[in-house]
């Protein structure tokens, strides 16, 4: 079995208090829910996994920052998604989401991963993810337009982005698998 780390390579949070506002440069993410929904987008390229290899785990490892809150899920994202022009109106320059916010459905409604425990401030969380989605980005790159972190309650959380300046706070995906013959 091999154990690989792919360092998310897009991220940023689409925020409904700022529809038009593209915060794919931050170095945090934001999930809210209820009354001002916000949601956490990120992506990994696993190009380095054969398209023959069955996956055998997958997980998250991701830091909350100073703002915590309560826990939030991962969706599978079914839209493709611009880092340097997404927003909560528009998933690309000129192509608006199909919900918007990359809510469904722009996104799967079978959570792919969590519950996250965001209760704690500058935490590394590791959070298990659905290893058929995996192997679906491993399978079929061009569908690979990788998750959306939402929750359903109104204390929201930020995370640490792949613009962190601590290179050991930016966020990864950890994947097992077999090469089959």
């Amino acid at each position: 079995m091999t154990t690989l780390d792919f360092p998310v390579t897009a991220d940023a949070d689409v925020d409904s208090t700022v529809k038009n506002r593209n915060d794919g440069a931050l170095d945090t993410m934001l999930v809210d829910g209820a009354a001002t929904p916000a949601s956490a987008l990120w992506r990994v390229e696993l190009s380095d996994i054969p398209s023959t290899a069955s996956v055998m785990s997958a997980e998250l490892h991701l830091t909350t920052s100073n703002d915590i809150g309560d826990p939030c899920y991962v969706y599978e994202l079914v839209e493709s998604w611009s880092e340097a022009s997404v927003t909560w109106s528009s998933r690309a320059k000129g192509s608006p989401w199909l919900g918007a916010g990359a809510t469904p459905p722009s996104r799967g409604a079978i959570v792919q991963g969590g519950p996250i425990d965001t209760s704690q401030a500058l935490t590394e969380l590791v959070v298990a993810i659905d290893v058929a989605l995996v192997a679906r980005w491993v399978n079929a790159p061009a569908q690979n337009f990788g998750a959306a972190m939402t929750m359903e309650t109104s204390d929201g959380a930020t995370f640490k982005t792949r613009e962190d300046s601590v290179v050991s706070q930016r966020p990864f995906l950890r994947v097992s698998y077999a090469e089959t013959r």
